[in-house]
């Protein structure tokens, strides 16, 4: 997905590269807590129950993905632009102006490729959703989706 944001914004790629990487460590943190508080169930359960997986994180341990791994790099003295465009990745609305482009471009990357590193169907339906609401370029997204599927 780098290639979109290569054909997007280049002046964005060191901000939001790193943060496509790293933006899941908070998930492994979470999964790693329920696993620890034998709370596993309890994800699960939201998950059947049809809610979206931030939702079933915050059902599980109150937290979710983002606000984790943002929380985690803040103490951590990372970058804040990386931080901040991390922490509003679920919610670019409720970021600045400036901001809210690379933080609908992040989510979009997040709804694209699964937990798993799987893209489907549905999760680039989902992705080109948030693409046309922030005004996004679909066809730069079309373009880099078809390279990437064309690498598997």
């Amino acid at each position: 997905m780098i290639n979109w944001l290569l054909r997007e914004e280049s002046k964005s790629l060191p901000i939001l590269a790193p943060a496509a990487f790293l933006v899941d460590i908070g998930r492994v943190i979470i999964s790693k807590t329920l696993i620890e508080d034998e709370k596993t169930d309890i994800i699960q359960q939201a998950l059947l129950a049809g809610e979206d997986i931030t939702a079933a994180e915050k059902t599980a341990c109150g937290a979710q993905t983002t606000d984790v791994t943002a929380t985690l790099f803040h103490k951590w003295n990372l970058d804040p632009n990386i931080v901040h465009i991390i922490r509003y990745s679920d919610d670019p609305e409720g970021t600045t102006e400036d901001d809210r482009r690379m933080a609908a471009q992040l989510k979009a990357i997040r709804e694209t490729v699964l937990p798993n590193g799987e893209i489907t169907e549905e999760s680039m339906e989902v992705a080109r959703e948030t693409i046309e609401e922030f005004g996004l370029n679909l066809k730069s997204y079309e373009k880099a989706v078809e390279r990437v599927m064309g690498e598997n």
